[in-house]
């Protein structure tokens, strides 16, 4: 139990010592008592001379006391007063009729703002597929003005007239496949890749009429093209959609023409054009999942089980090939 030193003299206590008031203390010592005399009288019998040492310490302990409660009287006003205040955070002041903005501090445990600009090394990912969604939408002009061909002309397109032929031939994916950037991640890369698969399929539904010539009687042509509707449907969201993945996305790192990820784009887009025209293919197929990619060598594996090679060109680049028709 704390006590003041300027509390009176400290003695066992003894029954019948006049007036004044005894109060017992349990301490590890045994009982003590604070013995403090009621009038002044008695306070001066056969004490003698009041001491001046005891006064001083009585005077600085009040002195003390009084110091430390208006102390926190001021805290206590200042703090009501506030009502604003809030733990954990910065206080600022602005002057008032200045234009000064109130100047703040970052907090430990605090998460700084982060620059909106990308690193000197990656690239805004919608910025970085622009040009692809640009030419998808080209070739969607392109594949929709030659089916409304095909279809203004026939059945039975006997022949196929050389306008249509012309319409078709002009309607080529290798623009499209060019910009494809490679290094994307997996979760970007896969709705750009299902989308040149909704144009690849169409784009392989019209290969018969790529040419002015005369069909066969009882030709397969209206199957034919009916494998690439489902692709011609859902391309507008499909491209919708990797749109807003593109735009959601963190920044990009475009990989070095040299690299694996430049050859994997390059079999990605062979093996979408293999799977929808390849072996006399007429479309029909939309990859919606990415294929798996196993490297067995510096130059070669597999993509979706199937076999490719992959060699250098003479400037360092790939020149992949599937081992399929």
């Amino acid at each position: 139990m704390p006590y003041a030193p300027w509390v009176g003299a400290v003695g066992p206590c003894r029954a019948g010592a006049g007036r004044a008031h005894d109060v017992n203390m349990s301490t590890p010592d045994g009982d003590l008592a604070l013995r403090t005399p009621d009038t002044p009288a008695e306070a001066g019998a056969g004490t003698g001379p009041p001491r001046p040492r005891r006064k001083l310490l009585i005077a600085l302990g009040v002195a003390a006391t009084v110091v430390l409660l208006a102390v926190l009287a001021a805290v206590v006003l200042d703090g009501g007063d506030d009502d604003t205040a809030t733990t954990g955070t910065t206080a600022s002041s602005v002057v008032p009729g200045s234009t000064d903005e109130p100047a703040t501090t970052a907090q430990p445990g605090t998460t700084a703002a982060r620059a909106t600009a990308p690193p000197a090394d990656q690239t805004d990912a919608a910025a970085a597929l622009a040009p692809f969604f640009s030419a998808a939408g080209t070739l969607d002009g392109k594949l929709d003005a030659a089916r409304a061909a095909i279809d203004a002309t026939g059945p039975p397109w006997a022949p196929v007239p050389d306008d249509v032929a012309a319409a078709v031939a002009a309607a080529e994916l290798g623009p499209v496949a060019e910009h494809i950037p490679a290094g994307l991640p997996d979760d970007l890369l896969q709705p750009v890749i299902l989308v040149y698969s909704d144009l690849s399929s169409r784009r392989a539904s019209m290969s018969s009429f790529a040419i002015a010539w005369t069909p066969d009687p009882g030709n397969d042509l209206p199957a034919e093209l009916a494998n690439g509707d489902e692709a011609a449907g859902r391309f507008a969201d499909d491209l919708a959609a990797a749109r807003s993945a593109a735009a959601s996305a963190a920044p990009v790192t475009i990989a070095a023409a040299e690299s694996r990820d430049t050859a994997e784009v390059m079999l990605l887009v062979q093996y979408v054009n293999s799977a929808n025209a390849g072996c006399d293919g007429r479309g029909g197929v939309i990859v919606t999942d990415l294929p798996s990619i196993v490297w067995a060598s510096d130059s070669g594996g597999t993509i979706g089980g199937i076999g490719f090679e992959a060699t250098r060109d003479p400037g360092g680049g790939w020149e992949p090939h599937l081992l399929a028709c």
